[in-house]
C-alpha cells in the first residue's frame, strides 16, 4: 500500500499571468508554488477540483473529498470506501449539481461530508455540455448517445441513430 501526499500548486497562476498584449511578446510566468498539502492518501488515480472542493479516486477504489476553500490547510471532509465504485487509470470525475460520476457510478454529493450511492450509471468519459452528457460508444461507431443530466440522479437517454 503507497501513501502519497497529494500537492496543489498554483498552475492556474502560472496560466493567467500571460498577457495577451502582443503575441509576439514572451510569457511572463511564474512557476508553480506549493499552497498546501495533504497527507495520508492510497495512491490517487484521478482529481477532480469545482470550487471549493476536490474529489479523489484511488486506486483502491475509495472516494475522497476534501474542502480546499482555504489552501494552505485543505481539509479532508468525506473517505468512503464502502461505495460500488471501480477505479482504473482511465476513471474520470464529473460533478454535475450534486451529483458526482465516478467509475460507473452516480454518487450524491449533496452532504460533503457523507457522499453515498445513488445508482450505477455509464457517464464518465465525456464532459457536461448544457445539461446533456456525450459520450463514446466503445461498442457501436455508428450512433450517438445523448444523456439529459438535468435530474442527475434520473438521467435519461436519448438515441439518434
Amino acid at each position: 500500500m503507497m501513501i502519497r501526499p497529494i500537492h496543489f500548486i498554483s498552475l492556474s497562476l502560472a496560466l493567467l499571468t500571460h498577457t495577451a498584449a502582443a503575441q509576439d511578446s514572451t510569457p511572463n510566468c511564474q512557476p508553480p508554488q506549493l499552497l498546501g498539502m495533504l497527507s495520508g492518501l492510497n495512491d490517487p488515480a484521478t482529481l477532480t477540483i469545482d470550487g471549493n472542493y476536490a474529489y479523489i479516486a484511488q486506486h483502491d477504489d475509495s472516494f475522497l473529498i476534501i474542502d480546499i476553500s482555504d489552501t494552505a490547510n485543505p481539509t479532508l471532509l468525506a473517505h468512503a470506501d464502502d461505495l460500488p465504485i471501480q477505479v482504473d487509470d482511465n476513471t474520470r470525475i464529473i460533478i454535475n449539481q450534486n451529483a458526482a460520476y465516478v467509475g460507473g457510478s452516480i454518487i450524491s454529493i449533496d452532504d460533503k461530508t457523507d457522499p453515498w450511492f445513488v445508482r450505477y450509471g455509464a457517464i464518465t468519459e465525456r464532459p457536461l455540455i448544457n445539461g446533456y452528457f456525450y459520450p463514446r460508444s466503445k461498442a457501436y461507431f455508428d450512433r450517438t448517445d445523448i444523456y439529459n443530466a438535468t435530474r442527475p440522479y434520473a438521467i435519461g437517454i436519448d438515441t439518434f441513430e
